[in-house]
């Protein structure tokens, strides 16, 4: 039973990182906050006081799941800790296990994003079609 409970234990906190990994800041975001900086007070005076206390809800909640990713990885490392103490591998493999499992998590991640990015391409692409062919004046 102890090892069942240890491997379910490994691939669920493996499994919770992969589903949250975006919830990490991605590089694309820290870039733009260098310029999200000369910006920010601009649109925040002129953004009516329910859009900004939106705003501010969002990012609130963005951050709070922010700490269950760090969890997340935390209590996976945690787990796969355990994993190689019961098995009594060589410590070394616990570096190459979290770096394999973390490929496969944020592949994973990176791979939804990028099928939801498609999807959402292809739906404003059609979209965009619609409306020339509605505005050409030989159409239907």
């Amino acid at each position: 039973m102890d090892e069942v409970l240890a491997w379910c234990g490994f691939l669920g906190a493996w499994s919770l990182v992969s589903r949250w990994w975006w919830m990490l800041p991605p590089v694309r975001l820290w870039l733009q906050r260098r310029r999200m900086a000369r910006h920010r007070q601009a649109v925040i005076d002129a953004m009516p006081d329910e859009d900004l206390e939106r705003f501010t809800r969002y990012v609130n909640t963005a951050a709070g799941w922010l700490m269950v990713a760090g969890g997340g990885l935390l209590l996976a490392a945690r787990e796969t800790w355990g994993l190689v103490e019961q098995h009594q591998w060589p410590a070394p493999l616990f570096g190459v296990i979290v770096l394999v499992m973390a490929t496969v998590s944020i592949s994973y991640a990176v791979g939804r994003r990028a099928h939801s990015d498609r999807a959402l391409e292809g739906r404003r692409a059609a979209a965009d079609q619609r409306v020339r062919a509605s505005d050409d004046p030989n159409g239907p």
